[in-house]
């Protein structure tokens, strides 16, 4: 499971990602990299943004962004993410829940 996109980003779903940023995305949960920022399955993420993920679908922080399980996210920006993978909006995201991503655009500055 690899994703390509605007940055050459290698995203597998056995949980590695290794790209622009050295940053590390494990299916077990842990993310390690350039942003102390930790993401688990069991669906917290905690690190330089106060931002909660949850699998039961809420997120909520710095940006009022909404997560759900069963795909929608709005918020600060007009994104849409679906269970079944395929996210669009102000950006041509795709995330598939089998683990591949295409063309990622992470804005972890904020």
């Amino acid at each position: 499971m690899t994703a390509d996109g605007a940055y050459p980003q290698r995203w597998r779903a056995n949980g590695g990602a290794v790209g622009a940023y050295p940053q590390r995305w494990r299916a077990n949960g842990g993310a390690d990299g350039a942003y102390p920022q930790r993401w688990r399955v069991s669906g917290a993420a905690d690190g330089a943004h106060p931002q909660r993920w949850r699998v039961s679908g809420a997120a909520a922080g710095a940006h009022p962004q909404r997560w759900r399980a069963n795909g929608a996210a709005a918020g600060a920006h007009p994104q849409r993410w679906r269970a079944n993978g395929a996210a669009a909006g102000a950006h041509p995201q795709r995330w598939w829940v089998n683990g591949t991503a295409v063309v990622l655009i992470l804005n972890a500055g904020g």
